[in-house]
């Protein structure tokens, strides 16, 4: 069986390797959303712990941190799914 190659990334040319590719990057998703969550939660308690200026600048450099990770992410789940889509056009 032979492989298609789009920017790159070899996807593979199954249902089968579709599905488990997909899955794969379900799994990236999902830790993605939780290394973010967590990164919220540890700002939620430094901010509580400290009210000082000190905390809330580094509060603010953290959200800035965040939205730049959420940022990536989406962008990465974009071009995953671009991909997918040229690969695979028929499979939506």
């Amino acid at each position: 069986m032979a492989n298609d190659t789009f920017a790159g990334v070899v996807y593979p040319d199954t249902y089968e390797g579709l599905l488990a590719m997909t899955q794969s990057v379900q799994l990236i998703n999902r830790r993605l959303a939780a290394m973010v969550g967590n990164m919220d939660f540890a700002l939620n308690s430094i901010v509580s712990a400290y009210k000082d200026e000190d905390a809330l600048k580094l509060h603010s450099l953290l959200d800035q941190y965040i939205a730049a990770q959420k940022a990536s992410a989406a962008m990465q789940k974009a071009q995953v799914n671009a991909g997918i889509n040229v690969a695979f056009p028929t499979i939506q």
